[in-house]
């Protein structure tokens, strides 16, 4: 008998927060190369809610057809600077920047004024911070809107803050729970320091590109088994 996912909750009656926009913090014009695109989700410049009104209810992995050959990731959590930094990383360490898509965001559901231009997310990543307890409550209020499905295989939560372990605000065991509970991979960094944040961001690359299908004899379905032990590995680079 299969394991039973949590149940996705209902959608949130908060009024939307912004739309895409091409990141303002990120590297200078053409540092992402000419296709990579790296998007922030988050609010709007001024503030303001979109012209739709409308929110996406949950962010759903089937819902729109793949583009050929690239793949899009969605960066979740409650630190934008370090969520775009890393969005950076991951476009830099990236050896052909136009296959990929990064997009951030620090609330769900995504807003709607844009959607059709909003790819498919083949990869999720829930980015907590031990040294946060706020990083901690917007992941559990993210969860609800990513439905059941994305955790099959799409879905990563990511740690940062490790090398502190001693004076954090938050149980490493908490976090540890929280991926076991949405049968997801737990990756563990210190995206505070450069070596670090380059490291996970190759690994991301490669987990993306199984989550994508485009690694061949590899599925969504096999990230879980290639996840474990990430922690001793981290401890082990320290």
């Amino acid at each position: 008998m299969g394991r039973r996912l949590p149940r996705p909750g209902a959608l949130g009656e908060r009024r939307p927060t912004g739309s895409d926009v091409t990141n303002p913090r990120g590297p200078p014009k053409g540092a992402f190369g000419s296709g990579a695109h790296a998007h922030l989700d988050g609010p709007s410049p001024s503030g303001e809610a979109p012209p739709t009104g409308g929110k996406m209810a949950l962010l759903r992995p089937l819902d729109k057809m793949p583009i050929l050959d690239v793949a899009a990731i969605l960066l979740l959590g409650a630190e934008e600077k370090l969520l775009e930094e890393l969005a950076v990383a991951i476009i830099q360490e990236c050896e052909d920047p136009t296959k990929i898509q990064v997009h951030v965001a620090s609330s769900l559901p995504l807003p709607t004024d844009r959607e059709c231009f909003r790819p498919r997310f083949d990869l999720i990543v829930f980015i907590l911070n031990l040294h946060s307890k706020y990083s901690l409550r917007t992941v559990e209020s993210l969860l609800p809107h990513v439905d059941a499905s994305f955790f099959l295989g799409k879905v990563c939560f990511l740690v940062t803050g490790v090398r502190k372990e001693r004076n954090t605000s938050v149980h490493l065991d908490t976090i540890k729970r929280m991926a076991t509970t949405y049968h997801s991979p737990l990756l563990f960094s210190d995206l505070e320091l450069e070596c670090f944040r380059a490291s996970v961001a190759q690994r991301l690359i490669r987990i993306l590109q199984i989550s994508a299908g485009h690694v061949p004899g590899f599925s969504a379905l096999n990230l879980l088994s290639m996840m474990k032990g990430s922690l001793e590995l981290f401890e082990q680079d320290m």
